[in-house]
């Protein structure tokens, strides 16, 4: 079984939204509530450029998987 571009599209949808998550829930909310450390810091915005890195990759491969499935009209 191949898999379709738009599986790929909708994986780095997926890692895109993680991403968000993870900068809300390891920077953003320690952050505001004074119990942020660089520890800390530093690994959620490592994952947070990892994910989105990773999501613009898929959605980008997914997009030349559909451009190859489809016939090609003149």
């Amino acid at each position: 079984m191949r898999l379709k571009g738009k599986v790929f599209e909708e994986l780095g949808k997926t890692f895109f939204n993680l991403s968000l998550l993870l900068i809300g829930t390891v920077v953003v909310q320690p952050f505001v509530s004074g119990k942020l450390s660089l520890t800390l810091a530093f690994w959620g915005i490592f994952g947070f450029f990892l994910f989105i890195g990773l999501g613009i990759f898929l959605i980008d491969y997914g997009e030349r998987l559909k451009e190859k499935e489809e016939p090609k009209e003149e």
